[in-house]
This record gives structure tokens, C-alpha cells and sequence, in this order.
């Protein structure tokens, strides 16, 4: 999946996704699991390409031999998908699908940093 499926993916949100967001925002365990099931694979775009992956876009795509795969940056991926669940606010009209991708780009730029 190259970037531009995932984005066309992530903005194909539907009402499933959007019940599986809700019931994660009111604390419910097994849809926040089931919804980051659901966008792993945009994830693992997004991720490739920020700081932190393997081809970040700052250096044109190329690889980058201190980037992480989505496999080691997991935890750290999914403490921000956590976090982006928990303070995400549907009334500042910005999907959640690019409130998420911005938090991932600010993260892995901290990522890079440490």
C-alpha cells in the first residue's frame, strides 16, 4: 500500500469506524483495538515515511538506516494513537484520521531528538 491508498483509505471513514472511535472515547477497550486493527496499514505508511521510519519524505523517500520499522516503533505508535483517541475533540472539525497523522509526524520528530 503506497501513501496515497492509505490516505484515500483513512478518508474512507465510515459509520463503523466512526461507532468504533466513539465507543474507544467513552473507554470501551476492545474498540480501540478493533479501530487501530482496522487503520494498521495506514499506520505503517505513515509511519515509514515520518523522521522516525525508514524512508522519511525530509530525505526524498530514501531509506534511512537508523529508521525504525512500524514493528519496533509499535508501542510508540500505538501510545500515540492512545493519546490521539483520548484528547481528540470532533468539535474543532478536523477528521480524526489527520489529527492522528499530525500527532504521528510531531512524535517521531520527538523520537528523532532522544
Amino acid at each position: 500500500m503506497n501513501c496515497k491508498q492509505a490516505t484515500n483509505n483513512i478518508l474512507n471513514w465510515n459509520a463503523y469506524h466512526q461507532q468504533l472511535l466513539n465507543q474507544a472515547q467513552a473507554g470501551n477497550e476492545s474498540a480501540s483495538n478493533a479501530l487501530f486493527g482496522e487503520i494498521t496499514e495506514f499506520l505503517k505508511v505513515v509511519h515509514s515515511h515520518t523522521q522516525d521510519g525508514q524512508f522519511p519524505s525530509k530525505f526524498g523517500h530514501t531509506f534511512n538506516y537508523n529508521g525504525r520499522t512500524f514493528e519496533e516503533a509499535s508501542s510508540d505508535v500505538f501510545a500515540v494513537y492512545e493519546k490521539c483517541i483520548n484528547s481528540f475533540d470532533p468539535s474543532r472539525n478536523v477528521p480524526f484520521g489527520a489529527y492522528l497523522v499530525n500527532e504521528l509526524k510531531l512524535r517521531a520528530k520527538d523520537w528523532v531528538r532522544n
